[in-house]
This record gives structure tokens, sequence and C-alpha cells, in this order.
């Protein structure tokens, strides 16, 4: 995990019907109605025509990162699974 410039760590929040992003920036956050893996990809759909597709560098335990989510361009992003 890396902080951003203004020190917040980005989150990832899922759960079975959407997906909340927050790039640690500031006070961003970009809700997705859904998302599905397929092969080394992660799609977020957000408004049910449009999607944004990230690459998954790494999955296993309770790690993902993924390379190419809004605000962060091409620099990979990692998130920790927390328990609730």
């Amino acid at each position: 995990m890396e902080k951003t410039a203004v020190g917040m760590y980005p989150t990832l929040e899922v759960t079975d019907s959407a997906v909340a992003y927050d790039p640690g920036i500031g006070d961003t956050c970009r809700w997705f109605r859904s998302y599905c893996f397929s092969d080394d990809s992660l799609f977020l759909m957000y408004d049910g025509k449009n999607a944004s597709r990230c690459e998954v560098v790494e999955l296993h335990d309770s790690v993902l990162v993924v390379r190419g989510l809004l605000w962060h361009g091409e620099k990979a992003v990692a998130f920790v699974r927390t328990k609730d």
C-alpha cells in the first residue's frame, strides 16, 4: 500500500452489487454499479454502457494489485482486504 500525495491510502470497497473507489486524492470518489473479472482484467461498469478496464497485476489471499484505475493511470495500485 502506498499513500498518495495528500497522505491518504486509496480504497476499493466491494459489495455484492457495487464498488466504491476512493483514489485517496481528497474528496473524489467513484461508484460503479457492477464489476467482473475476466482473464487478467477487472471491468468496472459505471453507467450501464461505459466500463473501465483495469489490468490485474496480482491477486492472491487478501491482496489485489491493479493497473489502469481512474486517476492513477498506468501506476499499479495495491489493495489489502480488511475484516469488517
